[in-house]
Formats: structure tokens, C-alpha cells, sequence
């Protein structure tokens, strides 16, 4: 499964692993966008019926917080979610997601999932994979 917005990238892996990523280019992101891109998500997640992990590439950008609100507030079904971080300036922001998810985990515990940042993508698809193991 592929999809793209004017804003965001969607690729299902044949691995089970949803990669999602700001299209290059992209200065801001809005929260139109990030609610369709929700959606299209979702249906990712419930794809086949098989567990998946979502693995997105943090943007080098602000993000406002209603559009971090739009992909913490969601429930979907991803077993693990992993953040690619690779500038300093996403790695801050790949921590306030993380925070920000876990205080949703913490009032939604059926819906908690781990949740990690990585520097380098490599790292990030041999943890997602780990977390798909048994599943």
C-alpha cells in the first residue's frame, strides 16, 4: 500500500512496517492534512489483519502541537512505533512526541505500545522487526 498527500508519504512494507515520512519540500504541515493522513494510516494498520509497526522519519521542522495532537490522539493497532530522528532539531522533536505519546499511553493503557527514537534508520528497522518477532 502507497499513498501521498501534499504533505505526507505512506508506504505498508512488505515487512509489516508502515513508514511515514513528510514529503520533501513541505515547510508546514497542517492539521487538514495530518487528519487525512490519519485515516489512511489507520486503514494501513487494519490492513491483512497482521500486527505492524509504524517507523516514521521525524521532520527537521516545528511541528504546532494540533498536528501532534492529530497522530497521538488516534487508536490504532501498531505494536511498537519507532522514530527516526536524524538532526538534532527532529531528535527534540522525536522526544516531545514521546512524551506526548506516553501521556496519552498512560491514560489509554490498552492502547500503549513501545515507543523509541533512533539517529539512524538502520537501528530503527532492526528494533521494529524485533518487535513484530512473535506476534
Amino acid at each position: 500500500m502507497k499513498w501521498n498527500n501534499n504533505e505526507m508519504s505512506l508506504i505498508l512494507r512488505d515487512d509489516n512496517i508502515v513508514y511515514l515520512r513528510v514529503k520533501e519540500g513541505v515547510k508546514v504541515l497542517t492539521v487538514e492534512a495530518a487528519e487525512e493522513c490519519v485515516i489512511k494510516l489507520q486503514e494501513a494498520m487494519e490492513l491483512n489483519g497482521t500486527p505492524k509497526v509504524l517507523l516514521f522519519l521525524v521532520p527537521t521542522m516545528y511541528v504546532s502541537k494540533n498536528v501532534m495532537r492529530c497522530y497521538t490522539d488516534i487508536e490504532s493497532k501498531e505494536v511498537a512505533t519507532a522514530l527516526i530522528c536524524e538532526s538534532l532539531s527532529a531528535w527534540l522533536m522525536g522526544n516531545i512526541a514521546l512524551t506526548i505519546g506516553q501521556r496519552f499511553m498512560d491514560s489509554n493503557p490498552e492502547t500503549s505500545a513501545p515507543m523509541k527514537a533512533f539517529k539512524k534508520e538502520d537501528k530503527a528497522i532492526l528494533w521494529s522487526l524485533e518487535q513484530l518477532k512473535g506476534r
